[in-house]
C-alpha cells in the first residue's frame, strides 16, 4: 500500500513552528522511502548518532557542522515517531527508546556546550551552569518519578498533573513556561547560538527554563497534594 502525502501528513504530532517544518521534511522523507522495511527504532538510532556527532562538532568549536548536524537529529527523532504510526509500528520499547534518546541527546549537546564555552572563554561558570543543568534533569527526573508512583497508587492512568479545573489563576503561566519548555524551542535556540556564535545565549537560556520549568512542577505537585 502506498500512502499519500496528506495521509502521511495527518501522523505529524506537536507544536512550534520548528517542528512543523521538522515534520513536514519527515513527511516528504517517509512519501518517498515508504516501500522500504524499516523499524523506527533504527531512525530512533540515527537521531542517537547524529546528536552524539553534533556535541563532538561543538565541543571542537565546529559550530556550523554541530548546527547542521543537530537539526539532522532532530529530523530522525521526528521521523521514528511519523514512521511507526503510519506503518503501525509502535511499541512500548520504541516509545521509551525514543524518550530515552530524547534526553541523552540533550544532555550530549548541554555538556558540549559548557566543554565548548570553557575552551573558549576560560570561565568556568559556564561548567557551573551545566552542572546545575544535570542536577535540576535529576531532581526533576525523580519529581516525575514519584509523581507516576502516586498516580498508580490512586488507581490513576498515567498523566501530567493537570491544575486546569481548580486553578484557573495559573493557567496563563503554565501555558507560558509549556511554550518555553518544547524541546522545539529548545532546537530552534541552539541552533540560533551555534549558527551566530552566542552559544552562552543558548546554555543560559536551556538552564533558565530547565529551573523554570521545575519549579512549576514542584507548584504543580503542591497544589495537588496540600
Amino acid at each position: 500500500m502506498k500512502y499519500s502525502i496528506e495521509e502521511i501528513r495527518k501522523t505529524q504530532k506537536g507544536e512550534g513552528f520548528w517542528l512543523r517544518l521538522s515534520n513536514e521534511m519527515a513527511t516528504q522523507l517517509i512519501y518517498r522511502i515508504q516501500t522500504f522495511d524499516i523499524s523506527p527504532n533504527l531512525f530512533t538510532l540515527f537521531s542517537l548518532i547524529f546528536g552524539f556527532v553534533s556535541g563532538v562538532a561543538l565541543a571542537g568549536g565546529h559550530l556550523i557542522i554541530a548546527a547542521i548536524t543537530l537539526n539532522v537529529m532532530y529530523l530522525f527523532d521526528n521521523l521514528d515517531g511519523q514512521w511507526a504510526r503510519i506503518k503501525k509500528m509502535s511499541s512500548t520499547f520504541g516509545a521509551l527508546f525514543d524518550s530515552l534518546v530524547d534526553g541523552w541527546n540533550l544532555s550530549i549537546i548541554v555538556f558540549s556546550m559548557g566543554i565548548y564555552l570553557y575552551n573558549t572563554t576560560h570561565n568556568v561558570a559556564f561548567l557551573y551552569l551545566t552542572i546545575l543543568f544535570f542536577m535540576l534533569s535529576y531532581l526533576e527526573f525523580g519529581l516525575e518519578k514519584n509523581i507516576l508512583h502516586e498516580s498508580l497508587k490512586e488507581g490513576k492512568s498515567i498523566e501530567k498533573i493537570s491544575l486546569q479545573e481548580n486553578h484557573h489563576t495559573l493557567k496563563p503561566m503554565i501555558k507560558i513556561v509549556g511554550a518555553c519548555t518544547l524541546y522545539d524551542k529548545w532546537i530552534f535556540v541552539i541552533t540560533l547560538g551555534m549558527l551566530f556564535g552566542y552559544v552562552q545565549i543558548a546554555l543560559i537560556y536551556v538552564v533558565a527554563v530547565r529551573c523554570i520549568h521545575y519549579s512549576v512542577d514542584l507548584l504543580k505537585l503542591y497544589l495537588k497534594f496540600k
